[in-house]
């Protein structure tokens, strides 16, 4: 029995106020709209709710609980589900690696303009749709594109390579001294906020503020402080900090235009015309969020992955020909992007479930990555895996634009790690953020030799 199947006949609402199917107290709580036989009518129940215990809106389930089996079973019974109303506003679920690809790639049905997170649908949309790229749909989207790509051309992320390297040498170095350390706090964290400061063209002597800055304004390393006005209103304080760095950064780019990202926005044109100053604030807030969020939660898992199976580790290390794989790896294994959301422009019908005009529909990634159809063994973190194809960085008109400079990153910091650390190994209990967005680990505690 199709899901809108059961919307429409009025069973969602029942299941849902009876505990998300809670067998002792599966009592329907009104009659349905639909004559059904009795017998069918209990078991569509049974079967459905039985196995589909949680909100996958929740972001508790991500720091307490197991996702991981409840994306399994919706890849194998509801690829297309309908996630009821509770931490979030309603919304459809896509967990198949192919219907991922599909419904980033069908622009003319999906839109990502009303927001591509969760946490902003709540029937406002998303403040910078429209106007940022990852939020944007073509024409205007593949034109904002074009004009950026100047900043992330290979050329470009090649000449980053000897300040990366730098950067991950002296951090690496700072934590072989201390012996111990937390892994997110020292290296994690600062390390691609360092290279994104370099890359927008924000001098070495603001780097620390900035680190500082952004941590205090993303609030991932404690989303629970959200519930609280004086953590709300610092979180907004370092927010707006950020915002007047960047607009000076403009004027004097305006100015003194460089190579930089900010000068390549700064000189851009978008059909035919520059881009207002919020739309580069905008788009700078966005690479600061992708660039700090992705490579520090896909750092922190690899790492984490790494230190607590000494084989792993040891045969990276006699082994340069798997950073590669290694790195290939790392991002498939954490996909720090847990989902993307869209909103459909049409009703689509997908695997007999009808998605209706205005219904959001997360994407999620990180289930795709795991699909028994795409990967052999997925649940297994495989650093020699070939021809990996995972889609980690989204695949259409919204792959990252910054994904060559990710996995210049990640692949600078394995290098280093296998060629000054001999031996690490976890020194505590790692400690899961809470997010339905970011898949992230806010502390691996590690010990490091020489």
């Amino acid at each position: 029995m199709a899901q809108d199947e059961l919307r429409s006949a009025g069973l969602l609402p029942a299941m849902l106020a009876t505990g998300w199917g809670n067998q002792q107290n599966l009592v329907p709580l009104m009659r349905p709209k639909v004559a059904l036989p009795k017998v069918r009518w209990y078991r569509e129940i049974m079967n459905f709710t039985a196995r589909i215990p949680v909100d996958l809106g929740d972001p508790n389930l991500y720091q307490q609980g197991d996702p991981e089996q409840h994306w399994q079973y919706l890849r194998k019974n509801a690829p297309v589900y309908w996630n009821p109303p509770g931490y979030c506003a309603g919304f459809w679920s896509i967990t198949r690696y192919s219907d991922a690809c599909l419904l980033f790639m069908d622009t003319d049905n999906f839109s990502s303009e009303k927001g591509i997170m969760l946490s902003v649908n709540e029937g406002v949309g998303d403040i910078a749709g429209g106007k940022i790229l990852s939020a944007s749909d073509p024409p205007w989207h593949d034109a904002l594109r074009r004009a950026m790509s100047a900043g992330f051309a290979p050329r470009v992320i090649r000449q980053l390579h000897d300040d990366v390297a730098g950067i991950a040498v002296a951090l690496v170095e700072q934590a072989l001294e201390r012996g111990s350390c937390d892994f997110v706090e020292e290296v994690a964290a600062r390390y691609p906020n360092y290279i994104i400061c370099s890359l927008l063209g924000v001098p070495r002597s603001d780097w620390e503020l900035m680190h500082d800055l952004t941590v205090a304004a993303l609030g991932f390393d404690d989303p629970d402080l959200r519930a609280h006005a004086s953590a709300r209103i610092a979180r907004a304080q370092a927010h707006a900090e950020i915002i007047a760095y960047y607009m000076n950064l403009i004027s004097e780019r305006r100015d003194n235009p460089g190579s930089d990202l900010v000068s390549v926005l700064v000189g851009a044109l978008v059909d035919g015309r520059p881009l207002t100053d919020e739309e580069i604030i905008l788009n700078c807030d966005s690479f600061i969020i992708g660039g700090n969020e992705t490579t520090r939660n896909a750092i922190a898992g690899g790492v984490q992955m790494l230190a607590q199976d000494s084989t792993l580790w040891n045969s990276l290390r006699a082994d340069e020909g798997l950073v590669p794989t290694a790195v290939e790896e790392i991002f498939r294994w954490t996909t720090p992007i847990m989902h993307s959301l869209r909103t459909a422009k049409n009703d689509v019908r997908l695997h007999g479930e009808l998605i209706k005009r205005g219904d959001a529909v997360a994407v999620w990634t990180i289930s795709a990555n795991r699909d028994e159809k795409v990967f052999d063994n997925p649940g297994r973190f495989d650093i020699t895996r070939a021809a990996n194809k995972h889609i980690a960085f989204a695949v259409g008109v919204h792959h990252c634009i910054g994904s060559r400079l990710s996995r210049l990153e990640l692949t600078v910091l394995l290098q280093v790690l296998r060629e000054r650390v001999s031996h690490i190994a976890l020194d505590g209990p790692i400690e899961r953020a809470r997010s339905n967005v970011i898949r992230g680990i806010k502390r691996v505690p590690v010990s490091l030799d020489r």
